[in-house]
């Protein structure tokens, strides 16, 4: 599913010390919103319970990396 390479490479960039996964999520809506404008409507007006829900999934994938069953699991939930 996922290469090693790959893997790695998720590994590496989110372990860095410049890697804020609050930020990144942050920055994940705003583009999304840029991007999509007509989809701000279905979300609420304060973002921090699905700001939790994206960086609660992103952390649970990225610790499934090594685990394919799990990640496969998680992806289909």
């Amino acid at each position: 599913m996922v290469s090693e390479d790959d893997r790695s490479l998720i590994h590496r960039s989110v372990e860095s010390e410049r890697m804020e996964l609050d930020h990144f999520v942050r920055l994940f809506y705003a583009k999304f919103f840029e991007i999509c404008p007509d989809v701000r409507a279905v979300f609420p007006d304060d973002m921090a319970g699905q700001h939790e829900k994206l960086l609660t999934s992103l952390t649970h994938i990225i610790e499934a990396l090594d685990h394919p069953e799990k990640l496969s699991a998680i992806l289909k939930h």
